[in-house]
């Protein structure tokens, strides 16, 4: 997390720094580009479920961006639609988030930030996963399930206990019944872009209080819309 914020930082920031300032950050991003965020992000887009910085994309993203590498940017947007994909069906499920038992609404919210995130930032680099002729209609049926489980979560939780994969949560003591707490940015990137509201419960917004900036996509989406108006 604290690489891939420090990056997005930089990129806001660089017309501000000094040449010996980049250099110092430049060395510092090669290094944890690829000791870290190059393999969590490739290891991810062949995993079953969808979580944290759109499966480590958007760090992707964010070094392409700094070192203006169009080819590595190109590249990864391809690599992570043919991923969400899969992970997001037609419905607008999760394959592995929706389904883990008693917290399925609770990792289908993170895994739908962490995806509709993906897609603005996408956007800003000219591939519009949301008017994309498969994954588009995948990404609002996303958000519909979320708008659903937000009305009734207990439909949704029929829904999640359906199947169970590995790590299901089976103990209904264990059970999380809401938004994830971090996924701050999810009721606003819904209504902006279907224009759904997302009813939330009171321990989401008790939890959430004091998260400003998104852990899930490490940006403020607030902020990030009105920098685009």
């Amino acid at each position: 997390y604290t690489g891939i914020a420090m990056l997005y930082s930089a990129v806001v920031l660089e017309d501000y720094m000094t040449a010996d300032q980049r250099r110092v950050l430049d060395a510092y991003f090669g290094k944890i580009y690829k000791k870290f965020i190059s393999p969590l992000a490739a290891n991810h887009a062949r995993s079953n479920g969808l979580y944290e910085f759109g499966d480590y994309g958007l760090g992707v993203l964010a070094y392409a961006r700094w070192k203006r590498d169009a080819k590595l940017a190109k590249s990864e947007i391809r690599k992570r639609r043919s991923s969400f994909a899969k992970k997001i069906d037609a419905q607008g499920m999760l394959t592995e988030n929706s389904y883990r038992g008693y917290r399925g609404y609770w990792y289908h919210t993170l895994g739908a930030e962490s995806a509709l995130g993906y897609a603005l930032v996408a956007r800003s680099f000219g591939t519009d996963f949301f008017k994309d002729p498969k994954l588009g209609p995948r990404l609002q049926n996303l958000a519909i399930q979320t708008v659903n489980g937000g009305r009734s979560y207990s439909e949704f939780r029929a829904k999640a206990l359906q199947k169970s994969p590995k790590n299901a949560i089976k103990d209904p003591k264990e059970e999380i019944p809401h938004m994830h707490q971090f996924a701050v940015g999810l009721p606003t990137i819904i209504k902006r872009e279907y224009g759904y509201g997302v009813k939330t419960a009171s321990a989401y917004k008790y939890k959430g209080r004091i998260e400003y900036i998104s852990r899930i996509i490490v940006f403020n989406a607030d902020c990030f819309y009105s920098s685009v108006r």
